[in-house]
């Protein structure tokens, strides 16, 4: 398999990282479906956006990771409704 991608810079980077590594567990197998899913949803409730400019700009630093089918519209939609703002 191909190396992973490098994290995006910026303060989300540590985030695309995190769910890039989460991504090749459960591709390899360590992970099923729902324990990835829990482990993206703690992940995405600790980096809750706080204002609608966050939530831009993290949405923005994820673009890659749906292009690639890390990030669902589930997710994007998890991440919107728990933004304040």
């Amino acid at each position: 398999p191909a190396p992973p991608a490098p994290p995006a810079p910026g303060p989300h980077a540590d985030l695309v990282a995190q769910l890039r590594r989460l991504a090749a567990l459960h591709h390899a197998g360590v992970l099923d479906d729902g324990e990835l899913a829990d482990r993206k949803l703690d992940l995405f409730s600790t980096a809750a956006p706080t204002s609608r400019a966050e939530l831009d700009d993290l949405l923005f630093a994820l673009l890659p990771l749906r292009d690639d089918g890390i990030v669902s519209d589930e997710d994007v939609a998890f991440l919107k409704g728990i933004t304040a703002g």
